[in-house]
């Protein structure tokens, strides 16, 4: 959403300079604008592909808090490279792991599943 949002018009995307980490080089690309507060870095690696991305919050208490979102486990999904698995960290420091198992893009769903459980 962000690069689409970007390629629309309604935020901006700025090209940083590229950064290394953990041995590897990243193109670094910024998106600010579109009524979010702090900008969002999104850190491409050698294949083109989104392999973090950063950005900073506040945290209930109201410190700043630099939240990231580390994505890997890339698979092609009809033509789509799709993270299976991507850790969400704050400050450094993992909150939580998301892993997918499945993957279906543009499939139909049943309508039933919107339907209010009957009691």
């Amino acid at each position: 959403p962000l690069l689409l949002d970007a390629a629309e018009g309604t935020r901006t995307a700025r090209l940083m300079p590229d950064e290394g980490r953990d041995g590897q080089t990243y193109r670094v690309v910024e998106i600010s604008g579109g009524g979010a507060t702090d900008a969002v870095r999104l850190y491409v690696d050698s294949r083109g592909v989104v392999e973090r991305q950063a950005y900073t919050d506040s945290d209930p208490a109201g410190r700043r808090v630099l939240v990231e979102e580390v994505f890997s486990d890339y698979r092609p999904v009809d033509g789509v490279q799709v993270p299976f698995r991507a850790e969400l960290r704050h400050n450094g420091k993992a909150v939580l792991e998301r892993v997918l198992t499945n993957v279906k893009l543009n499939s139909d769903v049943d309508p039933k599943m919107f339907e209010k459980p009957a009691r």
